[in-house]
């Protein structure tokens, strides 16, 4: 069954749209979550059956989040928060990439390093390729982890096909908890 979050769904629009999707069976074809940046905790919208209780609306500025429309991901940044009123937000979000892959980096160490052991755990990033339907469509970046992207710095990137030592080369933007970084493939690593 498909999962669908909703926030604003207490304004005039989100209400409506609510009354409609009951009125027309819909939630019995997904399994909704209702998100509010007031509310949490208490009941959420009579749909004909039971719902989980109000969660706190999980979005803050700079904040990554996936968008799904259709079947398609987009990934974007929660750019703009606007108070309308007491219990609903208006969030506005740039789309940053609709082509990404996930992928495993770790932290690069030197041959003669790898002896001493103590290297860093796996951790993952987002692979946005070079092209028209991502925001920096003339060259391929990387966002991961922002204490593991720093300009100049290198990291072994895992595509799952082939291992590649990377190095970043500039920071195109950086929040809390994330950074987004060019970078340029310094070789292909061996096994």
């Amino acid at each position: 069954m498909m999962r669908a979050g909703f926030i604003g769904w207490r304004g005039m629009v989100g209400s409506v749209l609510v009354q409609r999707m009951r009125d027309e069976h819909d939630f019995e074809l997904i399994d909704p979550t209702f998100f509010s940046t007031s509310q949490a905790g208490t009941a959420g919208p009579e749909i004909g059956r039971r719902v989980a209780p109000v969660k706190d609306a999980p979005v803050r500025l700079g904040e990554l989040v996936a968008i799904k429309e259709r079947e398609v991901w987009m990934l974007g940044v929660v750019r703009r928060m606007q108070r309308l009123q007491v219990d609903e937000v208006t969030v506005g979000i740039e789309i940053i990439a609709r082509r990404m892959v996930r992928v495993l980096m770790r932290s690069w160490v030197t041959p003669s390093d790898s002896d001493r052991g103590g290297g860093d755990k796996p951790f993952f990033g987002v692979y946005l390729p070079a092209h028209p339907d991502n925001r920096q469509s003339a060259q391929r970046s990387l966002i991961g982890p922002e204490d593991k992207f720093t300009t100049g710095g290198m990291v072994e990137l895992d595509t799952g096909n082939a291992r590649y030592l990377i190095r970043f080369t500039q920071t195109l933007e950086q929040q809390a908890g994330w950074s987004w970084a060019m970078f340029n493939a310094v070789r292909k690593l061996a096994g």
